[in-house]
């Protein structure tokens, strides 16, 4: 399996392709309806904080779908989920729900530094590559599992 070449996805145990999904969740039921199997929770960050559900340290990948962010700064700040920008009120929380990511950045926050609280929850990607293989075996879905080759 090359890093950026499909991964064999008849075998079990090829399920760390990083690439980009690609179609994979084309072959899954509704995003909404995908369990949230991993919960990944961070204190006190400030500007410039990045997670990545793909390339992270410690954790196998998964695929981030829903996110909630405090912000205590002393002003709006904004984040990112993949170069999407989102901005969040000072002292308030946001729940942004049902939107595959990989990266989330906090790009700006206010006067007081390390005060950005958040909770990632997502799917792992070994979970919806045995369910897309599964559905494809069933005939409930059509298609082959691309994890790899852009476009």
């Amino acid at each position: 399996m090359s890093f950026y070449g499909d991964a064999d996805i008849t075998n079990d145990n090829d399920y760390y392709d990083l690439s980009q999904f690609s179609n994979l969740l084309d072959l899954v039921p509704n995003v909404a309806e995908l369990p949230r199997n991993v919960i990944v929770s961070f204190t006190g960050q400030d500007t410039d904080y990045k997670y990545s559900t793909v390339y992270n340290v410690g954790r196998d990948s998964f695929i981030g779908l829903d996110v909630t962010l405090y912000n205590n700064s002393g002003s709006q700040a904004t984040a990112f989920l993949d170069t999407r920008d989102y901005w969040i009120l000072d002292a308030n929380v946001r729940t942004l729900t049902n939107i595959p990511f990989n990266e989330l950045l906090i790009g700006t926050t206010g006067a007081s530094a390390n005060k950005i609280d958040g909770t990632i929850f997502g799917c792992s990607l070994k979970y919806i590559q045995d369910l897309a293989r599964k559905r494809i075996k069933s005939g409930q879905t059509a298609g082959k599992i691309q994890l790899g080759g852009f476009p």
